[in-house]
């Protein structure tokens, strides 16, 4: 899916989340409320990454993970900090899916849940061999948010 087509479709989700998650916080604790949403988004996020891996010829590898840049390329500012056969490590320093969360009116919870919390289910859908980390992001407040991932 091209950058500008996978922003559209975050962007239709995260209105249709959000009227979801206000409906929900009326018949619940927000806190439940957002814990249920953080578990379905993870899912989805863990599937899309599963999918992902189906795509690679020969198998999931980084190198081929590494082609998921290009989907991104669009909606954020990526500076790649090292790329070997092993790590790929960039910081994003400007995310277009935040500013469309954020332009929609959705609480800070709500943009963190939707930008940042699909990362790390997205890595291990696509293989156990993939580990994700990062310290920082930008819906927390940071300068940048800081991707590192290493094959096993």
């Amino acid at each position: 899916m091209a950058g500008t087509e996978h922003i559209e479709r975050r962007r239709i989700e995260a209105a249709m989340i959000g009227r979801i998650y206000r409906e929900m916080c009326a018949a619940m604790e927000p806190r439940a409320a957002l814990e249920i949403l953080t578990r379905t988004v993870e899912r989805a996020a863990y599937e899309e990454g599963r999918a992902f891996a189906a795509r690679a010829d020969g198998g999931a590898s980084l190198s081929h993970f590494k082609t998921v840049l290009a989907e991104w390329e669009d909606a954020l500012h990526i500076e790649v900090r090292e790329d070997d056969s092993d790590v790929l490590r960039f910081d994003v320093t400007s995310c277009d899916y935040i500013r469309s969360y954020e332009g929609l009116g959705l609480s800070q919870d709500l943009v963190a849940l939707l930008s940042c919390s699909r990362d790390a289910p997205f890595a291990r859908g696509y293989s156990s061999r993939l580990e994700f980390s990062r310290c920082a992001t930008l819906a927390e407040g940071h300068d940048g948010c800081d991707f590192c991932y290493r094959w096993r």
